[in-house]
């Protein structure tokens, strides 16, 4: 509910898909400690809370999600990445909507 109350899953979800530029050079590449911990805290609130992501917040997060997948090559290689079990980038990937 708090996520919710104070808009914070947009803010999550642009964080993974847009990321600020960060480091000495600018680097707009992904993190992947920050990706593991973002992602960790969408599938609570998706999946451990019954609360899907939708709308503009849950396309962004499926393309982003079918983006890394394949730049990883294939789901168990970015769920390793990540930090997460095969099932629980699939459980998350259901509660995207």
């Amino acid at each position: 509910a708090a996520l919710e109350a104070h808009g914070r899953v947009p803010a999550l979800v642009s964080a993974l898909a847009a990321p600020d530029p960060h480091g000495p050079d600018g680097e707009a590449e992904g993190d992947a400690d920050f990706e593991e911990k973002v992602l960790r805290a969408l599938h609570t609130y998706a999946v451990g809370c019954a609360r899907p992501i939708g709308g503009e917040d849950g396309r962004t997060l499926a393309s982003w999600m079918d983006a890394q997948q394949e730049k990883a090559g294939g789901e168990a290689k970015v769920a390793e990445r990540w930090g997460l079990s095969e099932d629980e980038v699939k459980e998350l990937r259901r509660a995207v909507v």
